[in-house]
């Protein structure tokens, strides 16, 4: 029809399709997983169950009780460390968006381990 915003709503809604595909893994026809995941690769099927479980947002949940409405920047979080013996599974991965993200992980008992590279090489320089 050449209606202007007829045609954004639907560049839109590719963009947002596509960007499902390529993150989440969203597909009409999913395949089923064909390995058990190792280490800190998250494959496709887990990916959608975590996304679908989730809503698409943060799980981050504020000590109010608050949800986080974040729904860019989201990452897949491992409950348990890899480093610690979780695996790659629904059960113990989540959504958090970068900033909950982070901010989990330098609550975490291995803080130093956490801290941007830059930090921990002049803090190394320092004690030397």
């Amino acid at each position: 029809s050449g209606d202007i915003a007829e045609v954004v709503k639907r560049g839109l809604a590719t963009l947002v399709e596509r960007l499902e595909k390529r993150v989440f893994a969203a597909s009409a026809r999913p395949r089923s997983q064909r390995s058990a995941a190792k280490g800190r690769y998250v494959p496709a099927e887990v990916r959608r169950t975590v996304w679908r479980r989730d809503g698409g947002r943060c799980t981050f949940t504020s000590a109010a009780g608050q949800r986080c409405p974040a729904c860019t920047r989201l990452e897949f979080d491992h409950v348990q460390s890899v480093a610690g013996g979780g695996a790659t599974t629904p059960e113990n991965l989540r959504l958090r968006c970068r900033a909950h993200n982070q901010y989990t992980a330098e609550r975490g008992p291995k803080r130093i381990s956490n801290l941007p590279r830059r930090r921990l090489t002049s803090a190394r320089a320092a004690t030397r």
